[in-house]
């Protein structure tokens, strides 16, 4: 958020030389963005899992973790010149990120 912060950027998928839009470019062109086959291998991936043998990975989803983003930078903040605009639309509608859910493994966690 950094870029945002400074009024350099108007949003994380805008803001140059970051992570962010790194894993948002990368998942432009994936079909299952969540999954950790899918990231961008320059980067630690969001497993959305936490597990003991893979102590590197981040233990949330992408799309949780770019709503976190998008969410912590709507926040104004006194000493920060910038924000993301309330009046957009959350970060996974302008990315046109379509996250798809394992509906079927969802059904089997639930149950």
């Amino acid at each position: 958020l950094n870029p945002v912060r400074a009024a350099m950027a108007d949003t994380p998928e805008t803001s140059e030389h970051t992570s962010i839009k790194q894993r948002i470019e990368h998942s432009r062109t994936t079909p299952k963005t969540n999954s950790v086959t899918a990231q961008t291998p320059l980067l630690l991936p969001f497993t959305g899992n936490p597990r003991q043998d893979s102590p590197n990975d981040i233990p949330v989803l992408l799309s949780d973790y770019l709503a976190l983003v998008d969410e912590t930078g709507r926040m104004i903040r006194s000493n920060k010149r910038g924000a993301i605009d309330n009046k957009l639309a959350p970060i996974l509608s302008r990315i046109g990120l379509r996250i798809e859910l394992e509906n079927q493994q969802w059904l089997t966690m639930a149950q």
